[in-house]
């Protein structure tokens, strides 16, 4: 969780995207859209970066059948 992640156009730490989640799920705080905009990235290039790691069966199956990853 310490490590970074590389984004196509940033980096940003793994810790920063939790403090982030928390920060949309459990406070009353509104999320600006660059947060909003960087947590989609942030999804989308994990998903992206899953699909070229895993096996696509692997893949189809934790995503669509178990739900791992579904927003």
């Amino acid at each position: 969780m310490g490590g970074r992640f590389a984004f196509q156009s940033d980096s940003v730490f793994f810790r920063d995207l939790i403090d982030l989640y928390y920060k949309a799920r459990y406070s009353g705080e509104e999320v600006t859209d660059r947060e909003a905009a960087l947590m989609e990235e942030a999804y989308h290039d994990m998903l992206r970066m899953l699909r070229q790691q895993k096996w696509k069966w692997e893949f189809a199956y934790l995503r669509y059948v178990q739900g791992v990853g579904v927003i």
